[in-house]
């Protein structure tokens, strides 16, 4: 089994993948988290782990997120308030804050 490992992607080719080497891959997969599958030199496909995957989703999440912040912060003619003044304005303190129980269903 010829595997080529290049800055931690394991590349194989896509005859490997049928054969005896497929616990060994899919251990290295886990392992290093991507995997590209080659045809005669043709990358066919790129495998990744679900940490990886997780990993990835959490990155476009978060670059969303910063997307719509600063959508908002450009186009917002209102005037904004800081936590500070908000807590000021109702009285809250970060005593009040730390004593609320918070159930997150994500």
């Amino acid at each position: 089994m010829d595997f080529k490992k290049v800055n931690n992607i394991t590349a194989v080719s896509i005859s490997e993948l049928g054969h005896e080497n497929f616990r060994k891959i899919f251990e290295d997969l886990i392992e290093l988290g991507v995997t590209e599958v080659y045809d005669e030199n043709k990358k066919l496909a790129v495998l990744i782990s679900p940490a990886r995957f997780d990993e990835m989703n959490e990155i476009v999440e978060n670059y969303e997120l910063l997307l719509t912040a600063l959508n908002r912060m450009t186009i917002s003619s209102k005037a904004t308030n800081t936590m500070d003044e908000v807590m000021n304005e109702f009285g809250i303190t970060l005593k009040d804050l730390e004593k609320i129980d918070v159930d997150l269903d994500l």
